[in-house]
């Protein structure tokens, strides 16, 4: 197998994560991990295995050479990262949400199409085994007509306090709403249920109407306490419920590190199926109409 040469944007958090599972997956070699806050070249702590090279900017990570590029840094800072790496040529594996508001997300998404270059959302939730495996079960048929979808996302407080919830948690629940039924949503309305001590509201709930014949009720908010995450669907033959929080006590693939397979898969040019921009764009729509909503105290068609 090519090994591909990776790089990093972003030295948070998340992009601990992604180095973490880049090191560890067959046919990649993580080159290089961008963070401004360094002055000089320098060594990252956030290996797990080795200590990987750390640059400045964006550029020098293109003068170094990659293959293709993760980014994980806050959405205001990700547009022009996005569009450097598509004007460079590079693949891109983006978290959510693609950009700020729908606008910025459709000219990610169209600097990437035009070039013809392969481009992903952290969409992680598609990686979910027990979600496949339901996706599957729906297009089989044995769950019968889906009625009702509810899910609950909640994550840790410790977030900046300008995040804008609708747009940081609820993109996943839209995203797999539409990914498991193939609809689109008709309708959003969005009631706000906490604000505490952000300027924007920490938790909402937001009802929605998929197809004109599906309800939804998705409940998002940051919390102290251990995160809660589930998705319950309610159809004609069965009613099922699967927790959205990963446990590592259950042997068996990290859905981050099946996306990253995918996507290195995808670079190579197998035939697999990854979540692409366009995917991220339609939750972004519905995210937006949800925040209209919520500004507005009515419900908004999409």
């Amino acid at each position: 197998m090519r090994v591909l040469r990776a790089g990093v944007v972003g030295n948070g958090r998340q992009g601990h994560r992604h180095a973490r599972v880049l090191e560890s997956i067959d046919g990649v070699e993580l080159v290089a991990i961008v963070d401004p806050k360094y002055h000089s070249p320098a060594t990252s702590g956030i290996s797990s295995n080795q200590r990987v090279p750390t640059v400045q900017s964006i550029e020098n990570l293109i003068d170094i050479g990659v293959d293709y590029c993760v980014v994980a840094v806050p959405p205001l800072a990700q547009t022009a990262i996005a569009l450097t790496l598509a004007e460079a040529k590079i693949p891109a594996l983006l978290e959510k949400p693609l950009g700020v508001d729908l606008a910025s997300s459709l000219a990610i998404t169209a600097a990437f199409e035009s070039r013809g270059l392969v481009a992903a959302i952290n969409l992680i939730e598609r990686f979910n085994p027990d979600l496949l495996e339901l996706r599957r079960d729906f297009e089989r048929g044995t769950l019968g007509r889906i009625t009702a979808i509810t899910t609950v996302r909640t994550s840790s407080n410790h977030k900046p306090p300008n995040t804008e919830i609708i747009f940081d948690l609820g993109v996943h629940d839209f995203d797999i709403t539409m990914w498991i039924t193939g609809l689109s949503y008709t309708s959003v309305e969005t009631s706000v249920t906490s604000i505490r001590d952000r300027s924007f509201a920490n938790e909402v709930l937001i009802n929605g109407i998929v197809n004109d014949t599906i309800s939804t009720s998705h409940s998002m908010g940051y919390t102290n306490m251990t995160p809660e995450r589930y998705i319950e669907i309610v159809a004609s033959k069965r009613t099922v419920k699967i927790p959205l929080v990963f446990d590592p006590s259950i042997h068996r693939p990290e859905p981050l590190e099946l996306l990253h397979q995918a996507f290195r898969d995808k670079i190579l040019g197998q035939e697999v199926v990854i979540p692409q921009l366009k995917d991220a764009v339609k939750s972004m729509a519905v995210a937006e109409a949800a925040i209209k909503s919520r500004e507005n105290k009515i419900a908004h068609s999409i």
